[in-house]
């Protein structure tokens, strides 16, 4: 008996079982999962789906920055061109609040780390010493004290004059008090006083010349009888000339307006803003001043200047008299600024060539030499 099965209809049925639509055409039933997943005729006869379109294909690249935009939005363009740069967008819906959270206090332990970074609002002193020389008075206030029983002095002191940064203003007024000690040879009365008003203007001609004026009218005196005789008109006038960076030449008059001195030249040299910083060298008569900045805040300074002045007084007989003290002085003084910009001053000196002179009495009087200590105030 032959058992051999025929090899043909062995390779049909295995097609079929791999080719549903081969079984179909030729009566062999599917399995039931192709209708489930489809056939690899399908798969390879699909068409592919639909492209999606990207929302950047439809939507203005602005609008994406606005708001959060579906596929669906449309855009209306306006009939009018949009000259501001921006789409019309439909209505947003507001903006989230942000919580601001307020920061809290530094801590009293922590405060020192911060002492140094506030920011400076004074000028700093060395950089004072390097301007160009343009003021020949200045405002000052000032309390002295000359201990001595041979025409001892204590007087406060205040003047009339622009303070150093300013180059014009209104006419200002001023008033000084002494306190008389002595002398025993010559009597003198126990105050004196000085009245004045003054304007005061400074500017520059040039780059190159530059000036300071003042006039005044004071009346000094000891309100004792008529004070006619004590009516003065000091004044000065002096121009510099800026030769340089390093270098100023100062001339012009002093009016002092008294009876040993009515007039006095001006005249010297600065020296400013040299290779040694902070060192400033006025050598201008009859105010002349050497100084030094230490740092930002504090600098030493040696001056010299005229002292006295002349007072219509009354005598101890009811006459009317008028006297001047002629007196030097030579002060060495250590000197700082604060935030506002004004200067404090602390001075220790020395008064010589000390005289007396009256109009009703012949010749001079000489008064021993004497120390001075001096607090003085100024204004930037």
């Amino acid at each position: 008996m032959d058992f051999t099965v025929p090899r043909f209809p062995i390779l049909v049925a295995a097609l079929a079982a791999f080719s549903p639509p081969y079984a179909a055409a030729v009566g062999i039933p599917s399995p039931a999962h192709t209708e489930e997943f489809g056939t690899l005729r399908d798969f390879l006869t699909e068409s592919p789906p639909p492209e999606s379109h990207s929302i950047y294909h439809i939507t203005p690249p602005v609008a994406l920055f606005r708001q959060p935009v579906s596929p669906a939005t449309e855009c209306t363009v306006p009939e009018e061109p949009d000259v501001s740069g921006t789409a019309f967008l439909p209505p947003t819906s507001p903006a989230p609040e942000i919580e601001i959270r307020s920061q809290p206090p530094i801590p009293d332990s922590d405060k020192h780390r911060f002492k140094d970074l506030k920011l400076r609002t004074a000028p700093d002193l060395r950089d004072i010493a390097a301007e160009p020389w343009k003021t020949y008075r200045t405002h000052e206030t000032a309390l002295l004290w000359t201990p001595s029983d041979d025409l001892g002095w204590t007087s406060l002191l205040g003047s009339h004059y622009l303070p150093a940064a300013r180059n014009s203003g209104k006419p200002s007024f001023s008033f000084s008090l002494h306190w008389l000690n002595g002398p025993t040879s010559v009597p003198l009365p126990p105050r004196l006083y000085d009245l004045s008003l003054n304007y005061q203007r400074r500017g520059e001609l040039t780059e190159y010349l530059s000036y300071d004026v003042a006039a005044s009218i004071g009346l000094y005196t000891d309100f004792e009888d008529s004070a006619r005789e004590g009516l003065r008109f000091p004044s000065h006038a002096v121009a510099a000339l800026h030769t340089s960076q390093e270098l100023d030449i100062i001339l012009g008059a002093d009016f002092p307006d008294r009876d040993d001195y009515p007039i006095l030249p001006v005249f010297g040299i600065s020296l400013h803003n040299t290779t040694i910083r902070g060192l400033r060298l006025d050598l201008v008569f009859p105010r002349p001043r050497i100084e030094y900045a230490w740092d930002a805040d504090t600098r030493s300074y040696i001056s010299g200047q005229l002292g006295g002045g002349t007072w219509d007084i009354e005598m101890p007989d009811s006459s009317e008299d008028v006297v001047t003290v002629r007196e030097y002085r030579l002060a060495v003084g250590t000197e700082s600024i604060d935030e506002d910009g004004n200067l404090a001053a602390f001075e220790i000196g020395w008064i010589f060539n000390r005289s007396l002179e009256f109009r009703a009495l012949p010749g001079s009087h000489d008064i021993g030499e004497t120390l001075m200590l001096q607090w003085v105030t100024r204004r930037r």
